[in-house]
């Protein structure tokens, strides 16, 4: 389904697009991204992601228009790590005071710039301070 909605919007314009894609599990591949390329943050706690890999991040990284995923369920976690040029990040524990006291609650930040292939995104902690920012993909 991806990969034919992608065929059809890169000939409905004439090109291909540049796109962000947001879940809350994430994919099998982010483990491994942490392991072999972090970028920025935390990782305190085991990544889980669904028993099966439906190929998702393959079907992503072949088509080249998404170059950052974002995702949620491991809620101690807020790393950015990168995969075949792909961002792989998780948002931020954003609920307060709750079962997760590893962190401070805060938000992912994300920024486009129009006309860019990128992104710049930073972590916003409940007390005002900033943690982690990157640019996407780095800048030459």
């Amino acid at each position: 389904w991806y990969r034919e909605r992608c065929a059809e919007a890169t000939a409905r314009n004439g090109r291909r697009a540049t796109g962000l894609a947001f879940f809350h599990v994430p994919l099998p591949e982010y483990a491994e991204a942490f392991r072999t390329a972090p970028l920025a943050g935390h990782r305190l706690e085991n990544e889980c992601p669904p028993r099966d890999n439906a190929g998702m991040f393959r079907a992503l990284a072949e088509g080249g228009e998404v170059i950052g995923v974002f995702v949620g369920h491991d809620h101690s976690n807020d790393y950015v790590a990168e995969r075949d040029g792909i961002a792989l990040a998780y948002g931020r524990y954003s609920g307060g005071y709750g079962e997760y006291q590893d962190l401070v609650s805060g938000v992912r930040m994300i920024r486009l710039r129009e006309g860019e292939r990128g992104f710049e995104t930073w972590v916003r902690l409940a007390n005002g301070r900033e943690r982690h920012r990157i640019v996407f993909p780095k800048r030459q």
